[in-house]
Order: structure tokens, then sequence, then C-alpha cells
């Protein structure tokens, strides 16, 4: 057997550091999440080594190596997502569930990556709550890895073969070209995509693929104090790059080589008998070092569902709390899985025992956490689907002093007394209260997707054509103008792409969307400039960052001026509807905390709420007769607040948006203002 490395087992330590304090204190250590490359560098160099070493030995068995592996991981990991999936059927609410058990089925899978990843591309569901198994993208990602390296490495030993040149040689040239080829992909995704370049596999196999390299390096003729300083000053570089990198900086890419070039050195140095090894074998660090992998499985879910539990807020005492029940249940992990499952599986020759066994074994339990996620988010999906079926009759009937109709002149609520100490939708249900629920049949697209797509509802046979248009603001209020189309015999076109208003100033994005956005635009110019509409409806988020103006850049003022101009042409009324207010960041957590009956401590002050809007300036030059304003600002706050409850009705389903029965709730006095510029033509 191999001799432990201390120096890597104070690598784990400091990787698993890193992650824990920017997940629990993210104010504090921004860029704490390269500790996942610190570990993916450390998997490839370890996993390199033992299979070269098992190639050299003429006993390379890529099934024995997956049964090593897991038995080594699996366990451990079913386990915690096993007690995940317990706590989230007792304490999580449908909405939640429905998307939490899914979430465990991918990670079972091992391809929570790749689902996060398409989900961090989907607009609408940027509202989710985290979910308590998200972590397991990086295991998602280090799995696909140890499933794919040993068949490279068989392929490479059968080509080494084929060309009668030494495997080791061969395999270190089709390791430099797959490391190469993985790391320009990074850099080139990164920029395009950020949101999903950060998830998938290709764009970090090369991190693992520089760990696999230094398998391969011999160990360098230093003298020992050299390669304590090559470690000390690697070990420096890491940790200042979880100080000096930031979540919003582009990742991984090749900023992503900092941590990761960092972390080669320290493994390459492999620090001799000397002060700093004995250092770092001060048997704490060594301690963290060894559950750093419990540690990693226990500390998200423990930090996601605790709060839930317990149904309160997070705090310094709770997350202590957390903190310390994480290396507890670590510790008991690695004591009682962890090692007997290693021990279990070793023959005297270090080779697992009996791998299609381990195989069978681990089929089994997947398919019982899979089975279980599958009918957990089946059942969750069908009380979502019935409660947000009620809200929707709620907010077609209108019943009196009930949502929007609640609010009085004066700015005061009046209340309906078949509602007394009910909040609709649920509040486990209002993040799942939204257009993408109630018209599905209405097509999305992709972030990069520049194509009009229209969503055709109201009066489809009526002749008086009305357009809402714009971003996620404007699209929000689909199914209050569907009702307002049937009552009224109109026909409306919903036009709309999350996170693209309709102005021609440029609203900061990433590269994806302000390319795609500024196409957009420019089709959907061109599509209301061939198809006549008696009303064009627009909004968009206010107290969004907007580009300067230089060069061809308009301001945000004149871009919307401008635009609202182009739409007006040939007499056609334009209406734009002022923005919602902002709540809370935490609004739906400070809800269910409350239990929704602490309306004024969630509720945010009138200034604070109502954010900037360049169009209402532009419509203020423009002053024309054809270009009006929407303000419904005295409907979403009293004089003093904007309150997240109104008329027993939640009015967000996450920090910007409005639920879709408030929304629906908003349709007499939408349909007031649309009547004033519609009748005359009627």
């Amino acid at each position: 057997m191999r001799p432990l490395r201390f120096d890597i087992q104070a690598l784990r330590a400091l990787a698993v550091t890193l992650v824990v304090v920017f997940h629990f204190w993210p104010q504090v250590l921004g860029g704490g999440f390269v500790g996942v490359d610190v570990f993916f560098v450390i998997s490839g160099f370890l996993i390199t080594g033992h299979l070269l070493r098992d190639v050299a030995a003429d006993r390379f068995s890529i099934t024995e190596f997956w049964a090593r592996r897991i038995r080594r991981l699996i366990p451990a990991s079913f386990l915690v997502l096993a007690v995940t999936a317990l706590v989230v059927w007792i304490y999580a609410g449908s909405a939640d569930q429905s998307n939490w058990f899914g979430d465990i089925v991918a990670a079972t899978g091992y391809f929570e990556n790749w689902s996060l990843a398409f989900s961090s591309v989907d607009y609408l569901a940027l509202g989710a709550a985290p979910s308590p198994v998200q972590h397991f993208w990086s295991l998602s990602a280090e799995e696909q890895f140890y499933f794919l390296w040993p068949l490279l490495i068989a392929v490479g030993v059968i080509l080494a073969r084929v060309l009668r040149k030494g495997s080791r040689a061969v395999l270190l040239i089709c390791l430099l070209a797959l490391t190469t080829f993985s790391f320009a992909y990074s850099i080139y995704f990164t920029h395009h995509d950020a949101a999903m370049s950060y998830f998938v596999t290709p764009t970090r196999v090369w991190e693992f693929g520089v760990g696999a390299v230094v398998a391969f390096l011999p160990v360098g003729k230093l003298s020992s104090r050299m390669r304590d300083w090559l470690f000390v000053i690697a070990f420096v570089a890491i940790l200042t790059s979880a100080l000096v990198i930031k979540p919003t900086d582009a990742f991984p890419g090749a900023l992503a080589a900092w941590p990761v070039l960092a972390t080669a050195a320290a493994i390459w140095s492999a620090p001799g008998e000397s002060l700093l090894t004995r250092i770092l074998g001060f048997k704490p660090v060594q301690f963290l070092g060894d559950i750093s992998y419990s540690v990693y499985l226990w500390h998200w879910p423990i930090l996601i569902l605790t709060p839930l539990a317990f149904a309160t807020a997070p705090n310094p005492w709770m997350l202590s709390l957390e903190l310390i029940a994480t290396v507890l249940l670590a510790w008991v992990t690695r004591k009682f899985v962890e090692l007997p499952m290693i021990a279990a599986g070793a023959k005297p020759g270090g080779r697992a025992s009996r791998p299609w066994l381990t195989f069978v074994a681990m089929g089994a339990a997947a398919s019982m956490l899979i089975g279980v996620g599958a009918a957990g988010a089946s059942a969750a999906n069908a009380r979502v689907a019935a409660g947000i079926e009620l809200a929707d009759k709620i907010g077609l009937e209108l019943p009196d002093c009930v949502g929007a109709k609640a609010r009085q002149a004066d700015g005061t609520q009046c209340s309906n007394p078949a509602y007394k100490g009910l909040v609709v939708p649920s509040l486990d249900l209002a993040s799942q209260d939204s257009i993408a629920k109630a018209y599905p049949q209405c097509p999305g697209g992709n972030r990069d997707s520049s194509a009009v797509r229209i969503c055709k509802v109201g009066d489809r046979n009526s002749t008086i054509r009305i357009a809402l248009v714009g971003d996620s603001h404007a699209n929000q209020f689909t199914g209050v103008f569907d009702a307002i189309g049937k009552e009224q015999h109109w026909s409306v076109d919903v036009i709309a792409k999350g996170g693209c208003p309709l102005s021609y100033a440029t609203r900061v994005q990433d590269a994806i969307l302000t390319k795609a956005c500024a196409a957009w635009v420019t089709k959907v110019v061109d599509y209301l400039g061939t198809n006549r509409y008696a009303a064009i409806v627009t909004s968009m988020k206010s107290g969004v960052e907007w580009v300067k103006a230089t060069g061809s850049n308009v301001s945000p003022v004149s871009g919307v001026e401008k635009m609202l101009t182009t739409l007006a042409q040939n007499q056609t009324q334009v209406l734009y509807l002022k923005d919602n207010p902002h709540p809370l960041a935490n609004i739906l957590d400070c809800l269910r905390f409350s239990k929704g009956h602490e309306n004024a401590s969630c509720s945010v002050g009138r200034a604070t709420g109502l954010k900037y809007e360049p169009a209402l300036e532009a419509i203020a030059k423009l002053n024309s007769s054809n270009i009006r304003e929407i303000n419904l600002d005295d409907v979403y706050c009293a004089p003093t607040a904007c309150e997240p409850i109104i008329g027993n009705v939640i009015v967000y389903r996450d920090d910007n948006h409005l639920t879709n029965i408030f929304a629906n709730t908003l349709r007499p006095l939408l349909t007031a203002e649309l009547v004033k510029v519609l009748a005359p033509q009627g």
C-alpha cells in the first residue's frame, strides 16, 4: 500500500473548507467555489496514477476499477440522497418537492450537472429555490470522468500495441491532446454561455486532465526546501484565487487555470520529510482531509433544509449549529459507511472483489432512489396542478376585496370574510404560479434564440388585434390579457423573450443574451411593422443596468423613446405598462417563515420597491396622444409601503415577477385602460 500523502489530504481539507465557507458565508469568500476545481485536479492525479500502476503491472481492469469507485463513493452519496428525500417529503412544500425530487433522480443517476446546465439557460427557472442536492453537479462530473477515463486508458493501451509504442508515451500524448482541446473549448464556451459552461462536463475535463498530467511527471529534482517553498506558494495561490475570483466572473474558462495550475504545482512539489510535512500532518488537518468527501455531501442539504425544517430564517447561531452537524455527520458517515465499504471490497492484492455483485447492488439501490424520486415528483406535480387550478379559478371569478380589488382609494385594504386566514396561492405554490405553468402551450425559446415566437390568446377569431410585447415582465401578463381578450372579444398576440426589453438601448447581460436580444428586437420591430395591431402594449423590468451610451449605443431613455416612436407610427396606440415594484430578495422565504401573517415585516418601502424606468422619461419627453402610460403603483403599494400580500393574494412568485393569480386580479383596471384606446376603433 502506498504511503498516505499528508500534502494531498491537506489540499482536500483546503478545498472543502473553501466550498463550505463560500456556501455558508458567501460574503466572506466569494470565490470559494474554486475548491471544486482543486478536488478535480486531485481526482485526476490520484485516479490516473492508480490506473498507470495497474497498466504497468498488467492488472488493468475496467470493471474492477469501476467497482472500487462505486464502493468508495456511492454508498455515502446514496445515504445522503435517501436522507434528503425523506426530509424533503416531510418538510418541503409541493412546489419545492416537484423540483427537488426531480433533482434527486438526476443526482442518483449522476447527471445533475447536465440538469443544472439546462436549467441555467431556462429563464423561467431562475426564481426556483436552490435544490438541496444541486451540489451533486460536481460529483456528477467526477463520476462521468471515472466512467470514461478507464475506457480512454484502454483505447490508449490498444493503440500503443498497434503502433508498437510504449503505452505510457501514447497515453500521455492522448491525454495532452484531450486536455488541450477541453481547455480551449472551456475558454470558448465560457465566453459564449458562462451559465451553462459552469456545469457541463466538456468544460471541466481539462481540470482532471491537468491532474492526470502530473501523474505522468517524474518527481522534480528539487531540494527539500525548494519543494516546501513550491508547495507553500501554490497553497497561497489557491487561497488567493478564492479571495480574488468572484461569482460574477466568467468561469471556468481561462480564469480557472489559476487554482487548477496552483493545485497541480502543489501536488507535484510532493514535500518530503520536513517541518512543513509535520505541519500538514497536524491531526485536525488530516481529519478534515479524511472526511472531506462526506463533508461535501452533507453540508449543502443541511444548509438548505434546516431553515425549512425549523421554519425560521438562517441566523449566525443556526449556521454554527449546521456546521457542527455537518462535521459530525461526515465523521459518522466516514467511519460507518465509507471505510467499511472500502474494506469489504478489497482483496489482499488491492483488487475489488466480485465487481458484478457491486454493480447489481448499486443498480438496485439506484432504482429505489429513482423510484422514490419519480413518485414524489409525480405526486407533487399533481398537487401543484390542483393548487394552481384553484388559484386560476379565483383569478377569473374575481371575488370582492380579493387581490387587486382589495386596494381602496385611501391605500388601505378591504377584506373578504370568506378568505379570512387564507393566502392564495398557498405559500408553497406561489413560486409555481407562473405563465410557464399556466400556458405550457405557448412557445418558449433558448437564450441564444432570436426567433419571434407568437403566443396567440384571447378571442383568436376577432379582427381587433392587440400585441403584448417585451421581456418576462410583459410576458407575466399573458393570463390577464387572455382573459381580457376573451371577455372583450379581442385577439392578443404575446411576443416575449425573457431578459430582452423592447428598446433600442442595450441592457447589461451576458454575451449570449446581448447578441440574441439585439437580433430579437430588430425582428420584432419588423414583424410589428408588417402586421397591423389596434394597440401595442409593452412593459420591461425596472431597475436594470444599461450599457452606457457610447458609439453605436444609445442611452436608456433615447433607446426607449426611439422604440415607442417607431411603434406608434401609422397612429397605432402604444401603451407602456409601468413595472411592478420589486419586493425583498427572499420574499417567499420571508412569507413562509412568518406563515404569511406578517405582511408588514415582509414589505418594502415605496421608494425602495419602485425602481428606475427610463421609459417614463421617454414618454414624458414625447408627450404623444398615441403613447400612454398605465400606472398601477397605487394598487401595488400603500402610501408608504409595497406589500407582498394584497387582498389575501400573494403578489410575487419570486424576487421580481408577479404571481399569475395576482396579475389576473388586475383585469378590471387593465380592461378600463385598454377600452379607452380601443373603444373608438371598435
